[in-house]
C-alpha cells in the first residue's frame, strides 16, 4: 500500500477524496461516485470523515474532512470552491504568479498552512 505525504488542491475538484495519508475518524450514511476523464466513473465510493496532520503558523493541527469520499491507495485531492464557502482563503498560485506571496490556505480561526507547488501544482504536506 502506497502512501503520499502530501495532499492535491484541485480548483476543478467540486468535493474531496482521502487517501491512505489520513485516517477515517467518523462515517457517513452513503455513498457517491466520482467522474473523472474520459467517462471514467469509479462507483459506491463510501462517504466518510477523515484527519490529517498539517503543518501550521501555530504548529501541527488536524484536518478534517466531513464527506470525504474514501478512495484507497489515491492521493488526498482537496476542493478549494469547498473550503472557500466555509470561509478558508486558498491561494494556491506560484510566487512566481503573485511576484513571491507564498501559497497558503488560512482558516477562518486564523490558522495558516503552507503550500507547496510542484510541477505547476499546488499541494499541502498531509500526514495520518
Amino acid at each position: 500500500m502506497r502512501r503520499s505525504d502530501r495532499g492535491l488542491i484541485d480548483r476543478g475538484a467540486n468535493g474531496c477524496i482521502f487517501g491512505n495519508n489520513m485516517r477515517p475518524v467518523g462515517t457517513h450514511r452513503g455513498t457517491t461516485h466520482v467522474h473523472g476523464l474520459k467517462n471514467h466513473t469509479i462507483r459506491d465510493l463510501p462517504l466518510m470523515q477523515a484527519g490529517g496532520v498539517v503543518p501550521s503558523n501555530r504548529g501541527p493541527i488536524i484536518l478534517i474532512l466531513n464527506q470525504a469520499a474514501k478512495l484507497d491507495d489515491s492521493l488526498t485531492i482537496l476542493s478549494p470552491g469547498q473550503m472557500e464557502h466555509y470561509r478558508w482563503t486558498i491561494n494556491e498560485k506560484s510566487p512566481l504568479a503573485t511576484g513571491g506571496e507564498t501559497p497558503s490556505m488560512e482558516s477562518p480561526e486564523g490558522y495558516r498552512i503552507p503550500l507547496t507547488i510542484k510541477h505547476g501544482l499546488p499541494y499541502v504536506k498531509l500526514r495520518p
